[in-house]
């Protein structure tokens, strides 16, 4: 009795393994030969596609203004423009003489130093606008702070008017 019992529960686990392979895999059959393509461009589409259309619409993140899409489109730019000019004199330096190395690599180092300047130029620049940044956000705290007064002050209200047995 037994036996047959213990028979049973293994043929049915065996059964249940089966049908669940079976399910997760997929089968010349099941393929009908089109090419599947994301939804959304992935990590590795990252240097073709812009990625500021990649933020999902919510309504507690409104759109970046176009000023800041242009500024964020324009930076990756010149990222890609700087690449491309690292991987060109690298490529210099492949087939070149002590003379040609030598350039190149002044020519990047050159390179190398313009893209640090405006790196430091555009800290500078953000260093400069912390002040209004800080105060604009003052503004929304001191908002937010009334809001949540008034929110609590509502609540209470609320309990006060509900409670029973206080006269």
């Amino acid at each position: 009795m037994k036996t047959s019992k213990l028979r049973t529960a293994m043929s049915a686990a065996v059964i249940l393994t089966a049908l669940a392979a079976d399910a997760q895999t997929t089968t010349q059959a099941d393929r009908d030969g089109t090419v599947v393509v994301p939804d959304r461009p992935t990590a590795i589409d990252a240097n073709v596609a812009p990625t500021t259309a990649l933020r999902p619409v919510r309504p507690e993140r409104p759109e970046l203004p176009p000023p800041v899409k242009a500024r964020i489109e324009r930076f990756k730019l010149d990222a890609r423009q700087y690449i491309a000019q690292q991987q060109a004199l690298k490529q210099k330096l492949q087939g070149a003489n002590d003379q040609q190395r030598a350039l190149v690599r002044a020519q990047m180092q050159e390179l190398r130093e313009r893209w640090l300047e405006r790196s430091r130029e555009m800290r500078q620049e953000f260093k400069e606008r912390l002040p209004e940044v800080k105060a604009r956000l003052e503004d929304h705290r001191k908002m937010l702070d009334e809001i949540r007064e008034n929110a609590r002050q509502e609540i209470q209200d609320r309990q006060d008017g509900t409670r029973r047995g206080v006269e």
